[in-house]
């Protein structure tokens, strides 16, 4: 009797819970906050996608410009080369 007696505390308790939770009102920034987290996305995204460009002519300049003694469009070339062969090794996961 008294396993039983505690498994009905336990549900009304459970059930009360429940009610308080159904009762509760919704977040009111809901909105506004789902709004920014897109935006920082897509911010994200454009930066991301746009920073490319960049980054190689930084890996130009310090990896065949001045570490190599090469010209701009000699590294150029030289970064064509090596991102051909990422492309075509490493398909997935490119690292350049």
């Amino acid at each position: 009797m008294k396993d039983l007696a505690a498994q009905q505390q336990k549900k009304q308790k459970e059930l009360d819970k429940w009610k308080r939770q159904l009762a509760k009102k919704p977040y009111p920034g809901y909105s506004v906050m789902l709004i920014i987290m897109i935006s920082m996305v897509t911010l994200l995204d454009e930066y991301a996608s746009n920073s490319s460009g960049a980054i190689q002519s930084s890996i130009i300049n310090d990896l065949f410009v001045n570490q190599m003694g090469m010209d701009y469009t000699t590294g150029l070339s030289m970064m064509s080369l090596v991102s051909f062969f990422n492309n075509d090794c490493f398909p997935a996961g490119n690292i350049l």
